[in-house]
């Protein structure tokens, strides 16, 4: 099983402190984890494809990883036969496409996306992220070639100081985003992604069992973050910003989908201080996780794929994220990257006894995932849920993992799922 870590194509690292492989190697199962270059070292492309920098670094990084334990798993145990690739965030976003792109095609046999995929708006990224760097280096160079050149002049240290600034990560849906992703039509090279990647799902270059899904109140980490660093809740201080990318609107249809939004998720359609934040969080899952799922699976049920889906509800001293700051902890249910204290020991993770509700759900996780690795669907023979895959886009099943315990269900979220069903399907879609 190989793990690729989120954070936006900025932050992270699969390093052991952050990702501890306790609770994992309590099933039989290898675990791998990858670092790959993030921020511009890893989106570090030019609009001049030719020249060697077409884009997507990040995404071929994992590759050689994958790669690397074709050629050298065995000796540590595992079947290069048999390799479950699983991430979270942009980690999941990687793991959807790294299914898609053909520089990947037979180094992968089953797909776990986690709070993220390949058609989630915030996975569109902006071509000539070099050009950029150059200004800001003051470098007036005009070839790319000579940039490129000016560029690697440039002191390691000095690079990464003067524009790995966080202030350029941003959570919006609405526009390219520079760390992520791009299309290289134009490279003399093999490339990662050849063209738009909702093509690339209909002939996906491996053809494998694909589970995705999301933590049920997974967008509360607005409001860890907002309260962290400036005490106040988050709202949605601009609607116009939540409408995703890929949507093709006039402005009176802007305009009317603004009005539909507020008049379906907010009381009164008012938003402010005083708004419910289980108002905010619930609305939030479809611009940022529920849009993209949409789209993914409806182009993977048209491919004759196989495709799982699941929530995790869990809610228990494990959910090291949302316990950050004591107001988001009062509300239930788990909020992005909480699954993460289900799969791994985190810094965050408490001491608990043996038999407890903690010992228990993540053991329960991690069967979760760990049966699909090894038999490309989630529930065992021996389970009490069963393995059932979505064969229709409005009647999404899916498992609910809920602390100990795993049911079968129908619609989550469903007031959102259909609000953006019905909006895909009365408005032209932008290719990405």
């Amino acid at each position: 099983m190989v793990y690729i870590h989120g954070g936006g194509y900025y932050v992270g690292s699969g390093n052991s402190l952050s990702y501890g492989p306790e609770f994992l190697m309590t099933e039989d199962i290898v675990l791998v984890t990858v670092d790959y270059r993030l921020g511009y070292l890893g989106a570090l492309s030019f609009e001049d494809q030719t020249q060697g920098v077409p884009g997507n670094a990040h995404l071929k990084d994992q590759v050689m990883a994958l790669q690397w334990i074709q050629e050298n798993i065995e000796h540590f145990g595992g079947d290069p036969h048999l390799v479950t690739i699983f991430g979270e965030s942009v980690g999941g976003a990687s793991v959807h496409m790294l299914m898609l792109s053909p520089m990947s095609k037979g180094l992968v046999h089953r797909v776990i996306a986690q709070s993220g995929c390949a058609l989630n708006t915030w996975n569109r990224g902006n071509l000539g992220t070099g050009n950029k760097i150059a200004e800001i280096f003051k470098i007036d160079e005009k070839s790319t070639a000579d940039i490129i050149k000016k560029l690697q002049q440039i002191p390691m240290k000095e690079f990464v100081t003067k524009i790995q600034s966080p202030g350029e990560l941003g959570v919006r849906v609405d526009v390219p985003i520079d760390y992520s992703p791009v299309i290289e039509t134009q490279t003399n090279e093999p490339a990662f992604i050849p063209k738009p990647i909702i093509e690339m799902i209909s002939e996906a270059s491996n053809n494998v069992p694909l589970m995705l899904g999301y933590n049920n109140n997974d967008t509360l980490i607005f409001q860890v973050q907002k309260r962290l660093y400036t005490g106040t809740a988050f709202i949605f201080d601009n609607l116009n910003e939540t409408i995703p990318a890929d949507l093709d609107l006039s402005h009176d249809e802007r305009l009317n989908l603004l009005a539909s939004i507020k008049d379906t998720f907010f009381k009164n359609g008012q938003i402010d201080l005083t708004t419910n934040i289980g108002a905010i969080s619930e609305y939030g899952l479809g611009p940022w996780f529920v849009t993209g799922y949409l789209q993914s699976i409806q182009k993977h049920l048209a491919a004759n794929h196989n495709v799982y889906f699941y929530v995790l509800s869990s809610d228990t001293t494990l959910n090291f994220f949302k316990r950050m700051h004591p107001v988001t902890g009062t509300y239930p249910g788990a909020s992005h990257m909480d699954e993460l204290g289900y799969l791994f020991r985190t810094p965050y993770a408490p001491c608990f006894k043996r038999d407890s509700l903690e010992e228990k759900s993540f053991r329960q996780a991690v069967k979760v995932w760990t049966n699909f690795a090894r038999y490309g669907k989630p529930a065992s023979e021996e389970d009490t849920f069963k393995s059932i895959k979505i064969t229709d886009l409005n009647d999404i099943v899916y498992i609910n993992i809920i602390n100990d315990k795993v049911v079968n269900s129908n619609e989550p979220h469903k007031k959102v799922w259909d609000f953006w069903r019905n909006v895909y399907k009365t408005h032209k879609r932008v290719s990405n």
